[in-house]
């Protein structure tokens, strides 16, 4: 084949290609969410005059575009699996798995955002509470700080944190919590911690509140595999194992009903200690 030909064969093979992707992009159905990456897909901008001479139109097209593109959850993965296999990654899209549990870097603190949080914190103790209202406040820790040293990777200064915040919310009694936790208190593939693994957690905050906890537990164990928010963030070929979601709630309480009422026209109701909610997801939604 001459070197014309061969020019030939590659534009029509290209055009080809432009075209089936036009096609697929504008006949095939339209998600309005991801389950996988749990947020809104972005809608189809309004083509108007001012959208278009703004520019408006165009910015909003493309981020329409690349939600929409045909096989993108399939090219996600590839994509995860070229950085991490092939490039030699850390991480994707900032989340990695170490030791069979995901987790997101968090890396590094943001006190700007310790700011904000303090400030909202002061506004709504300001608004509502006073001085003969006790308050209190304790710190998470996310996943990422038990895994970050061992896995090579960053992870903020959680101390610090727990410092800074104690400090800018002065009208809070801090309680400390995470001396009390570990990597195997939290979701294998989620930001959650697991409910029957922290009773030693809730009996500190009850105590330092001036409260007791009932030692009658019934534990209830969902029957269906968990995978939880990271297993779509970062969409690896080799997810983690998934978990398996157990309630702890005390003795009597699957005999309550909780009843929604902000429509008074339509009540819903729902079993304790839980009820799975209809939706096309992977994963379930616990309604406590």
């Amino acid at each position: 084949m001459d070197s014309k030909k061969k020019n030939l064969t590659v534009c029509i093979l290209f055009g080809l290609l432009l075209a089936v992707a036009f096609l697929a992009c504008l006949f095939l159905p339209k998600e309005a969410t991801s389950d996988s990456e749990r947020r809104k897909l972005a809608a189809m901008p309004a083509f108007t005059l001012d959208t278009v001479l703004s520019g408006r139109f165009m910015s909003g097209f493309e981020t329409y575009t690349q939600d929409h593109f045909p096989f993108r959850d399939q090219f996600r993965t590839l994509k995860a699996l070229s950085a991490t296999g092939l490039f030699h990654r850390q991480d994707n899209n900032g989340i990695y798995v170490s030791d069979g549990f995901a987790a997101a870097v968090e890396y590094p603190l943001n006190e700007s955002s310790l700011d904000r949080a303090a400030g909202r914190f002061q506004y709504l103790y300001d608004k509502y509470l006073n001085g003969s209202n006790r308050v209190f406040l304790s710190v998470i820790p996310d996943k990422n700080c038990f895994l970050a040293r061992e896995s090579g990777h960053l992870s903020m200064d959680y101390a610090q944190l727990e410092s800074l915040m104690a400090q800018k919310v002065g009208f809070a009694d801090y309680i400390s919590i995470s001396d009390l936790l570990e990597r195997d208190d939290y979701y294998r593939t989620d930001t959650h911690w697991r409910q029957e693994r922290i009773t030693d957690v809730a009996e500190r905050l009850a105590q330092a509140m001036g409260g007791t906890l009932t030692q009658n537990y019934e534990e209830s164990v969902l029957e269906r595999d968990f995978y939880g928010v990271y297993c779509g963030q970062s969409p690896s070929p080799w997810p983690p194992s998934p978990s398996t979601i157990s309630s702890t709630m005390p003795s009597g309480t699957a005999r309550c009903m909780i009843t929604r009422t902000t429509e008074p026209e339509r009540c819903t109701t729902w079993s304790v200690p839980w009820e799975r909610t209809p939706m096309k997801s992977s994963s379930p939604v616990l309604c406590l």
